[in-house]
């Protein structure tokens, strides 16, 4: 039972983690703004004149590196962001950097097979550009995602070549050192301990100095390796005796123990515990083994690490059954047998999710085709006679009074809209230069007089302020239109508990103003409602000049709606507002919702 101090048990992915984050804080350059949202940054990143090389530590560290941490779902879709602006930058040095960041991604996110045809695709690129530092990284990050799929002998082989290639470059540095500590690891899984502790070594001295966590970690593999030698009856180059393996394991898993102790790692100390365990089980001090099994075991249950409770409770068993006391053998026996089956349980409960997620897919599928050979033979039938002739006619006269109404409705809401939006500015001016105005002069007279009634009036005014803002968005002659928009992202953004990402390209100038304050209610229509109902984490705002168009899209991962249920509520004024806006702006409107989400895209065109 190999069992290394790992994420779910894996220091490759542990390490590779480790590893990644320590690259990202290379560069000594730092962003100033800290307010602003990733995709901002991102943007401001892809547009300073600096070498690819600082600007792909920079994203990894400002960008990357914090999502790597919380682990959230944004991780991907920000990496997938910055590789769309790499390649709209079309500079090779920054495509492969963002094939590592995504591979990265993906990698952690368990997707190893995706991760290496990134990582081999930055390997190829680096090494065109004779990016040797990065070439050793890309191998390093191979190693990394071969380890994931458990093919050892691939990671060994590729963490070998980054070894080299550091070598070649004369850069010892935490990455090199690293590598060694993976590369121990997967001989261990090879069940080479020898070679294991070999690399152990070679990697103890820098890490002793450097990292106090890692050296923790690798002082423990020592021990561990050792007692693996002693149980296989094995020595290292036939240097030590069986009794100083026993005691080369002892001490370092006791080291081990005390520096997690001194540290207050209980995830280090609980698997160190379980170490010490199996090292007094094979050299037969069951009654200690015992002790530190349970020991073990009282510090991985609260951490719910099934996997080390139940290796833990096996040796309780395999002790217990050596001292010759049944019953305690079987009470741990029947305890280490539940926390397996649980294990056993949940891998079952995500085989069975997979397997109904397909059949649901095929389901969905199935009902398709089938809605599509009815429609064939609906349309067949329909074609027949001159009845289905009458018919058609019929229903090209309906639709031909359908129309001319929907052109009245239209024209309509559209004199109703512009007569609203002048009613807005009109107000909005005479709030600013009448009211606002006399109590700005009430301000100024009270701060003399009445300070209380002077602190009154100014929070009346910023009030009255908000109000008429709120009434014709005046921004839009000072700022312009993109500037606005990115105003209006920005302050929903800081009141609501959404993740926003926005790409908005620069549209000023492109529509006459009356048409440009449609455009500001139309995002701004989508966002609130997306505040109010969608339920959602994240939003994408994305808006781009095209030639002749300018194409919005706005998606969030919410709990959807009925689209031709709202469409046919009377109450439902947000959609049709939103609708006759666009119909004003002569232009398209797209929506799509589901379970999943929604998504509104639209087309508007200029001259």
């Amino acid at each position: 039972m190999l069992i290394l101090d790992r994420n779910k048990d894996n220091l490759g992915l542990w390490l590779h983690i480790l590893s990644f984050l320590f690259i990202l804080f290379t560069s000594t350059a730092r962003l100033q703004a800290q307010t602003k949202s990733p995709l901002e940054k991102l943007e401001e990143l892809y547009a300073l004149e600096i070498t690819e090389q600082e600007r792909g530590d920079l994203i990894k560290q400002e960008i990357l590196a914090p999502l790597l941490r919380r682990n959230t779902d944004s991780l991907l879709i920000m990496a997938k962001k910055n590789l769309q602006l790499a390649q709209g930058l079309g500079n090779t040095q920054a495509i492969a950097n963002a094939n590592i960041g995504l591979g990265t991604a993906h990698n952690v996110s368990g997707n190893a097979a995706k991760a290496l045809e990134l990582y081999f695709t930055a390997l190829k690129i680096y090494e065109k550009l004779d990016d040797q530092d990065n070439v050793a990284y890309a191998l390093f990050a191979i190693g990394n995602a071969y380890t994931e799929q458990e093919e050892y002998q691939l990671s060994i082989e590729y963490y070998q070549k980054s070894l080299i290639q550091k070598e070649t470059l004369g850069n010892y540095d935490q990455r090199y050192y690293a590598t060694m500590i993976n590369v121990a690891n997967q001989h261990g899984e090879l069940k080479d301990y020898d070679k294991a502790l070999q690399y152990l070594y070679k990697a103890k001295t820098y890490f002793e100095q450097k990292n106090e966590a890692i050296y923790n970690l690798l002082i423990g593999n020592i021990g561990f390796f050792y007692g693996k030698l002693y149980e296989e009856n094995r020595s290292p180059v036939n240097i030590l005796t069986k009794e100083q393996l026993i005691d080369s394991a002892l001490a370092y898993q006791t080291k081990s123990l005390q520096l997690a102790e001194d540290r207050d790692d209980s995830r280090r100390k609980a698997f160190t515990l379980f170490g010490l365990g199996e090292v007094y089980r094979i050299s037969n001090n069951y009654p200690k083994a015992n002790e530190y099994y349970a020991s073990s075991i009282a510090l991985a249950e609260p951490l719910k690490n099934m996997e080390l409770t139940y290796k833990s409770s096996y040796g309780q068993y395999l002790s217990y059954k050596a001292l010759d006391q049944p019953d305690m053998a079987l009470e741990a026996y029947e305890y280490s047998t539940s926390i397996q089956d649980s294990l056993k349980r949940i891998e079952n409960q995500k085989a069975l999710v997979a397997q109904k997620l397909n059949y649901e897919h095929d389901k969905v599928m199935l009902q398709v085709e089938e809605r599509n050979k009815s429609q064939k033979l609906l349309l067949h039938v329909g074609l027949l006679g001159m009845a289905a002739l009458l018919v058609i006619m019929y229903l090209l006269r309906s639709r031909y009074f359908s129309r001319k109404k929907q052109e009245m409705q239209q024209a309509f809401a559209h004199n109703l809209i512009t007569a609203q939006e002048g009613e807005r500015m009109r107000l909005s001016r005479e709030l600013h230069d009448d009211i606002g105005q006399q109590l700005i002069l009430l301000k100024k007279k009270a701060q003399i007089e009445d300070p209380e009634l002077a602190t009154i009036t100014a929070t009346i005014l910023e009030d009255m302020r908000g109000i008429t803002k709120a009434l014709h968005p005046s921004v839009l002659k000072q700022l312009g239109l993109t500037q606005t928009l990115q105003q209006l992202v920005n302050k929903i953004d800081e009141h609501a508990e959404l993740f926003f990402t926005a790409a908005i390209e620069d549209i000023d100038n492109l529509l006459p103003p009356d048409q440009e304050v449609n455009i500001y209610r139309i995002v701004q229509e989508v966002l609130n409602n997306i505040v109010k109902h969608a339920n959602a984490r994240s939003v994408d705002v994305n808006i781009q000049r095209k030639k002749k168009e300018i194409h919005l899209g706005i998606e969030d991962n919410g709990v959807g709606f009925d689209i031709p249920e709202k469409l046919e509520n009377s109450n439902s004024l947000g959609l049709l507002t939103l609708q006759e806006r666009v119909n004003m702006l002569g232009g398209s409107l797209q929506m799509m919702s589901n379970t999943e989400g929604t998504k509104v895209t639209i087309t508007v065109p200029y001259t």
